[in-house]
């Protein structure tokens, strides 16, 4: 008998990959890959940076108990009207063996690597973290995730304190500390993420140095570098708590936004940082700046 089905694929064609990945993780998608639609890679990626393709398909997984007709017209409503959107029901796997058998250790930076569990960097001088994919998925392979490693590592925050507000899988508090940094607080409102970021730092040897972060905290914690990788909306919101995070002449990293929400996000911020330019990778952007 064959196995039941456990997840629901569904596929998004045409229009901009970064809009269709930003449809379904508001949708509330698992994971989100994006995939060759044709035979021709337009650019060769550098390295740490994600694959061009001429026609690119952003696949987003949900459970198989899913309510596909609900999904299917609510990212029609988000998205153009024309592209194509196909779904399907696909047998379980051991999506980490898969992930980790696809990716290869990836550079960011002059330094900083990160390298799937059971693989190893034999370069001399490499700050390496070991990741491998979870509920709260996080490895480097985003654009988001890529800029903002790109960006710790052009400013390592070397002797540093520093928060990672929304972390995910704790990638970026482990970055900073793999560069350098003294200690890193880390939330979530996910308790998964909250989980992986515990676990995922004690694999890398870092956890000592990491502690969770109390969002209500009094008095306040503040850090030399505040990382938030996570959406637009959330990011305008939260302006004024990350803001009062950041000590003066200290740096604010975000990302999590498409380049077309840069101004809005900045509008946020302006009054108390000075903005570097706009870091960009496939409609994604990344903001810097330091605390006036």
């Amino acid at each position: 008998m064959a196995e039941p089905a456990a997840w629901l694929e569904l596929t998004i064609s045409g229009g901009h990959p970064a809009l269709a990945e930003a449809a379904l993780e508001a949708a509330g998608a698992l994971a989100i890959t994006l995939v060759d639609g044709g035979d021709e890679l337009l650019v060769e990626p550098a390295p740490g940076a994600g694959p061009v393709w001429a026609q690119t398909h952003v696949q987003g997984l949900f459970h198989a108990t899913a309510d596909t007709d609900s999904l299917v017209q609510g990212l029609q409503d988000m998205l153009d009207a024309d592209v194509a959107l196909q779904s399907r029901l696909i047998e379980d796997r051991d999506w980490i063996r898969a992930w980790t058998d696809h990716y290869h250790p990836m550079q960011f930076g002059e330094r900083l690597w990160v390298c799937p569990k059971g693989r190893q960097v034999d370069v001399a001088d490499a700050a390496v973290i070991y990741m491998e994919p979870g509920m709260a998925f996080g490895t480097g392979t985003h654009p988001t995730t890529a800029l903002c490693l790109h960006a710790l590592s052009k400013n390592p925050p070397a002797q540093r304190q520093v928060i990672d507000y929304g972390c995910g899988s704790g990638i970026l508090a482990i970055a900073a500390l793999k560069l350098g940094a003294e200690r890193a607080l880390y939330f979530d409102i996910d308790p998964q993420a909250m989980k992986a970021t515990l676990e995922n730092g004690a694999h890398n040897l870092v956890g000592d140095r990491m502690a969770p972060l109390d969002p209500d905290d009094t008095p306040l914690q503040t850090a030399d570098c505040v990382l938030a990788n996570i959406l637009a909306a959330p990011l305008i919101e939260l302006a004024e708590a990350l803001t009062e995070r950041v000590r003066p002449g200290g740096r604010l990293i975000l990302s999590g936004l498409l380049e077309r929400q840069e101004q809005a996000v900045k509008q946020a911020y302006e009054a108390a940082f000075r903005f570097d330019p706009a870091a960009r990778q496939e409609g994604w952007s990344c903001l810097t700046a330091v605390r006036l």
